[in-house]
C-alpha cells in the first residue's frame, strides 16, 4: 500500500493545468515569430519545418512535465512495501500492570486508588523516552491490553479512559495479571524487564508468591506500587456500596508487606503510591535502570521510494533541455 510523508504536497499537481494553458499560449506566439522566418523558404519546406518544431516542442513539454510530476511526487515522500531498520533503544522495557479489581474504586485516595494508579503511570510514560512500555489489566484473569511497543499515545489513550470495568471476571488474581504482563517481553530482545505493578495487593485467588517465583525464572523484576491506606475504607459499587453476605459493607486495605517482599524477591523495589512525589520516585527509578546501556533492535517500516522519482523526473529534464536545444 502506497502512503506519503507529506500528502499535502501533492495538490500541488492542480497548478500544473494553468501552467500547461501558459505553454500552449506561449508556444503560439513562437510559432508565429518561426513564420515570419520561414517566409523565404516553399510551402513545403515551411510545413516540414513546422510539423518538426512542434513535434519537439511536444516532447520537451511532455518531458519536463514528467520532471515537475515526479518531482512533486518525491517531495511528497511516496513508500511502499517493508524493510527492517536497526531501532537504538533505552536498556529497559516496561510493562505495566494494572490492578483494576472493585477494591481499586476505593476512595482512601483521590479520585480512586484505579486513577491514581493510572495518573502515577501516565507521568511515567510521558516522561520516559525511548523506553518501550506496555500495559497489562487483570481483575479475575489478566489480559494484555498493549503489546510493548514505543508509540507511548497508545499507551496514554488506554491509562486515560481505563477502569474497573474494563477487564471481566470477578475477584482479583494478582498472578495471572503478573503473568499476562510478564508474557510480552520478547525473549530475542536483550534489555532489562520491569513490571510496574499498581495494586492494593489484596488478591482472593492465585498466588502472589508463585506469580514472583515464575518472574525471578523469566529474569524480570517487579516494581510494586502500592495503593491505598492501611485502615481500609469501604469499596463503592455503582451508587451504593459493595456488601458482604451478611448484608454489611466490604472493606478492603492496603496490603503493603506481600507487596513489598514479592518487589525485593526478584530485585525490585516499592513505592508508596500514596506519596506525593511518587510518579517522580517511580520515573528515577526507572531513568536509572535505562541511563545504564542501550538496546539494539529492529523495527519495520515502509521502504521510502522518493528516489525513484526523483531519478525519473531528472531523466525527464535533461530529455526536455535536449529538446529545446533541437528547436533553438
Amino acid at each position: 500500500m502506497v502512503s506519503f510523508d507529506n500528502p499535502r504536497l501533492l495538490f500541488l499537481f492542480f497548478l500544473l493545468i494553468p501552467l500547461a494553458l501558459w505553454s500552449a499560449f506561449h508556444y503560439r506566439g513562437k510559432r508565429r515569430g518561426l513564420l515570419v522566418f520561414l517566409r523565404a523558404l516553399g510551402p513545403e519546406e515551411q510545413r516540414r519545418l513546422l510539423e518538426e518544431n512542434a513535434r519537439s516542442f511536444r516532447r520537451s513539454e511532455l518531458f519536463f512535465f514528467l520532471f515537475l510530476s515526479c518531482a512533486l511526487v518525491a517531495l511528497a515522500g511516496p513508500r511502499w512495501g517493508i524493510q527492517l531498520v536497526p531501532e537504538p533503544r533505552r536498556g529497559v522495557d516496561v510493562v505495566i500492570a494494572l490492578d483494576v479489581s472493585r477494591s481499586m474504586d476505593a476512595r482512601d485516595l483521590l479520585p480512586s486508588r484505579l486513577r491514581r494508579g493510572a495518573l502515577i503511570a501516565e507521568e511515567l510514560v510521558r516522561a520516559s523516552e525511548g523506553i518501550r512500555f506496555g500495559l497489562a489489566l487483570g481483575r479475575g484473569r489478566g489480559v494484555l491490553a498493549v503489546p510493548l511497543t514505543g508509540d507511548a499515545e497508545a499507551v496514554l489513550n488506554y491509562l486515560a479512559v481505563v477502569s474497573s470495568s474494563s477487564a471481566s471476571g470477578g475477584g482479583t488474581n494478582l498472578e495471572e495479571l503478573l503473568d499476562a504482563a510478564s508474557g510480552a517481553f520478547q525473549e530475542s530482545l536483550p534489555s532489562k524487564r520491569r513490571v510496574v505493578l499498581f495494586s492494593d495487593g489484596e488478591t482472593l485467588s492465585g498466588s502472589l508468591e508463585h506469580a514472583v517465583e515464575k518472574l525471578k525464572i523469566r529474569d524480570t523484576a517487579l516494581v510494586a506500587v502500592g495503593l491505598g491506606s492501611p485502615e481500609g475504607t469501604v469499596v463503592p459499587s455503582g451508587q451504593g456500596l459493595v456488601l458482604d453476605e451478611n448484608g454489611r459493607p466490604v472493606t478492603s486495605s492496603l496490603r503493603r508487606e506481600p507487596l513489598r517482599s514479592g518487589a525485593e524477591k526478584t530485585g525490585g523495589v516499592y513505592i508508596d503510591g500514596n506519596r506525593q512525589d511518587a510518579a517522580l520516585v517511580l520515573k528515577n527509578h526507572i531513568e536509572g535502570l535505562a541511563s545504564e546501556g542501550f538496546a539494539g533492535g529492529v523495527k519495520r517500516e515502509s521502504r521510502p521510494r522518493w528516489r525513484l522519482f526523483m531519478g525519473a523526473g531528472l531523466c525527464g529534464l535533461f530529455l526536455s533541455r535536449l529538446g529545446r536545444r533541437r528547436m533553438g
